[in-house]
């Protein structure tokens, strides 16, 4: 416990020194559904909420820098090449946030978190263009 209470310390300063961020509509649900699903305590809320949000900002800055690129003369290989290091540093942020999250949480939360909310990706490609890994019938493994 004493190592979640430290945890939580760190993430509240650093969020402090960051600055403030909105939450995109979808961070919004995510945050939302988390909340109800899993009970969480105050702390922990204020927790995962510093966390969103500095993901949030640090996905924003990355947003930024991948429209910089886009618009760059730099030539087409180089584009892709930086364009998809960023990509990768957006995905490792979200991971990032999401391990974070998941160290909050005990036991009970962690299994609620990680079959209702973050369930993994399955081996078959089959998504959509809205698809939902939370609600589909072959992501959720029952």
């Amino acid at each position: 416990m004493f190592i979640k209470s430290s945890l939580c310390a760190i993430i509240l300063l650093t969020a402090a020194m960051s600055g403030s961020a909105q939450l995109s509509a979808s961070d919004s649900l995510f945050m939302s559904k988390l909340q109800r699903t899993c009970e969480l305590n105050s702390m922990q809320i204020s927790a995962v909420d510093t966390l969103m949000k500095s993901t949030a900002i640090q996905l924003k800055q990355l947003d930024k820098e991948l429209s910089k690129v886009s618009r760059s003369s730099l030539s087409d290989e180089e584009k892709s090449t930086r364009q998809n290091e960023i990509r990768k540093q957006k995905k490792d942020a979200t991971e990032g946030r999401d391990m974070a999250i998941a160290f909050l949480l005990d036991d009970r939360q962690r299994r609620i978190f990680n079959e209702q909310i973050k369930p993994s990706k399955p081996a078959v490609l089959h998504m959509g263009m809205n698809h939902d890994r939370a609600n589909c019938n072959v992501c959720v493994i029952k």
